[in-house]
């Protein structure tokens, strides 16, 4: 996938509408997946702002697939970061929009069924590992759904790489003290494979 994805990279740097389209579709379900996890009221919005942010700055872009990827990871991130700054200042209203969409739910005007299979998977997810620490959710978001590299990671949440492979290598350990547990419910198995 990454000759033809350098191809759209460089396609994109030059405007091509068709090597947008390839990009969104490869990127897009990961990044929202991140979104999700991280905890993004409006994951769907700021998956938005990821795109512009990406499309503004392409002309500066250097670097390839892997590149691009851990780019718009990083952007994704700093998109979750600003929300929660939002957040914090602003006091809490339903939006207009928030309210609309709760009457849609309600009337059954939203597809219900695929979006309520879409939760409980990310909630599964969200659930296993909602007791780590921010780094460590972080890190193994980007590691797993956003599959990036130690240093990528390293450099989208702006750590030390040594940093990322300790808050991984903790988050792993935790996660497996909880799998050892009579008590908890296990976790996805691709957690326990990234050791």
């Amino acid at each position: 996938m990454d000759a033809p994805f350098d191809a759209a990279v460089l396609a994109a740097k030059e405007g091509a509408p068709w090597a947008w389209e390839q990009l969104y579709s490869w990127l897009s379900p990961r990044l929202l997946g991140y979104l999700r996890a991280r905890g993004s009221r409006d994951p769907e919005g700021a998956l938005g702002e990821t795109w512009l942010q990406l499309a503004r700055n392409v002309a500066t872009f250097e670097g390839d697939a892997t590149g691009f990827r851990s780019w718009a990871f990083t952007v994704a991130h700093h998109r979750v970061i600003d929300e929660a700054r939002r957040r914090k200042r602003t006091p809490p209203t339903q939006a207009l929009d928030e309210v609309l969409a709760d009457d849609q739910q309600s009337l059954g005007v939203i597809d219900s069924e695929s979006e309520a299979l879409a939760v409980i998977e990310l909630d599964e997810l969200v659930g296993s590992i909602g007791f780590l620490s921010d780094l460590q959710k972080s890190t193994l978001l980007l590691r797993i759904i956003g599959d990036l590299s130690v240093a990528q990671t390293a450099e989208a949440l702006g750590k030390s790489e040594s940093a990322i492979k300790t808050a991984q290598y903790r988050a792993i350990s935790i996660l497996r003290d909880r799998l050892d547990s009579p008590a908890t419910k296990p976790v996805s198995p691709s957690v326990t494979e990234m050791t």
